[in-house]
């Protein structure tokens, strides 16, 4: 049985026909768009303070009425709790920083977000092959994810002392 086929995805190679899928991924545009599409679909339920709010009613229940109006939109203020930063923004991406200083104890919260970077492997020859010479033209492509920070935020004895966050962060 024979199946139709796009004889551009192929080339021949004596009587047998190996796939070549090169010429899809030519443009690092289309492959870091199809990558960050896939993990786009791939990736969990967004967290927001809402649905931070409504997980966690009898954290959001202990705050103050200035402190709740504020962590439903995302903004903090200094002498919040832990508690009120994790309702705005969540819980940071790694582990928090701790410290001492003059009898006080200092954290810090640091949020990242993964930024794709591609890189091109560009690997070009050419071959000598059934039909005279070709040119392979073989470029592979490779996305890593770099964690940028985004946001920080500075307890001192468990209270907001200051914070950082990019405005398009979060």
């Amino acid at each position: 049985m024979s199946i139709p086929v796009n004889l551009s995805l192929f080339f021949s190679l004596g009587k047998k026909e190996i796939p070549c899928y090169c010429h899809l991924m030519k443009s690092p545009f289309l492959f870091t768009l199809a990558t960050a599409c896939a993990i786009a679909l791939c990736s969990c339920q967004s967290s927001t303070p809402s649905t931070r709010i409504e997980k966690h009613p009898d954290i959001y229940q202990a705050l103050t009425m200035e402190q709740k109006k504020l962590v439903s939109v995302g903004q903090l203020q200094k002498g919040m709790g832990p508690q009120a930063v994790f309702i705005a923004w969540g819980y940071p991406n790694n582990a928090p920083y701790k410290g001492e200083k003059d009898g006080k104890n200092y954290t810090r919260w640091i949020y990242t977000q993964d930024q794709p970077v591609t890189t091109v492997n560009n690997w070009s020859g050419s071959n000598w092959g059934p039909y005279g010479w070709y040119d392979n033209g073989l470029n592979n492509y490779a996305t890593t994810f770099i964690p940028k920070k985004v946001a920080s935020v500075n307890f001192e004895n468990d209270k907001v002392i200051s914070w950082v966050k990019q405005t398009s962060a979060l």
